[in-house]
């Protein structure tokens, strides 16, 4: 071959290359596009863009989250409804033990009353409601006479079994302990041993106290609360402040409170 045929073919191969160099630029080129269009459509599919996007199985975990969130709220609906019915029948309770406790009142002229409540499970919210009912002022031209027993002194008591505990909650104005403040009355209520309560919150006029059970200790809430409800009985009778039997007998509390239409 003469130089210059090899020189033509140097040349030739040359341009060859240059060429294949040129379209693998171009096919890098194109790859890298299309690269970010399948980034992109990920993108978008992942922000809820593009709900096609998912698979089978993403759209199948998507919407079995979606049915819990949904029964979590349907849940949540009953529960405040529940809820609601408590608050309801608490504060029934509280009117018509307020509504007994201010007829006691007008009969026998008692102002102390210590009374077991059935609707309040031991909370401080619901006995809160119950209190609330007692305390209502009743519109003397309605047919609802619940409540009236603002002016009285009151120690509504639930046991709360998950806690194993009676809450007490005491109630009573400031100008109308004269003859038994409030302090004195819880205190000698939860000293007693068979008791052994602690006085948690105090003002003028309201008490929290609570008394726990204790199996070491032989203490159960029921029958904690049956003894503060004897102790406080005492204690009023002590200071003449319940009406007293014609002979020498123990009063019996339960039997003067059911008389008075109230149920414990």
């Amino acid at each position: 071959m003469s130089d210059e045929a090899l020189m033509a073919r140097i040349s030739a191969l040359e341009k060859q290359n240059a060429d294949l160099r040129t379209l693998v630029d171009e096919l890098k080129g194109e790859l890298d596009k299309t690269e970010k269009r399948l980034d992109d459509i990920e993108a978008a599919a992942a922000s809820g863009g593009n709900s096609g996007g998912q698979s089978k199985k993403e759209k199948k975990k998507a919407a079995k989250a979606e049915k819990k969130d949904n029964a979590k709220k349907d849940g949540g609906k009953k529960d405040d409804k529940g809820e609601e019915k408590k608050f309801k029948a608490a504060t029934k309770e509280g009117g018509k033990k307020g509504q007994d406790l201010s007829g006691m009142h007008d009969l026998g002229g008692m102002r102390y009353f210590t009374v077991a409540m059935e609707q309040c499970e031991g909370r401080w919210d619901l006995l809160q409601a119950a209190m609330d009912g007692a305390n209502k002022e009743v519109d003397e031209s309605g047919d609802d006479r619940k409540g009236g027993a603002g002016d009285l002194g009151k120690c509504f008591l639930s046991v709360n079994d998950a806690d194993n505990v009676c809450r007490m909650l005491f109630h009573m104005p400031k100008d109308k302990q004269q003859d038994l403040s409030l302090k004195e009355w819880a205190t000698v209520m939860i000293s007693d041993s068979a008791v052994q309560g602690t006085i948690l919150e105090e003002s003028d006029e309201v008490i929290k106290a609570e008394c726990k059970g204790s199996t070491e200790k032989q203490l159960f809430p029921l029958k904690q609360r049956d003894s503060a409800i004897n102790v406080s009985f005492a204690h009023l009778r002590s200071k003449q402040l319940v009406a007293e039997d014609d002979d020498d007998s123990e009063p019996d509390m339960g039997a003067m409170y059911e008389e008075s239409g109230i149920e414990w």
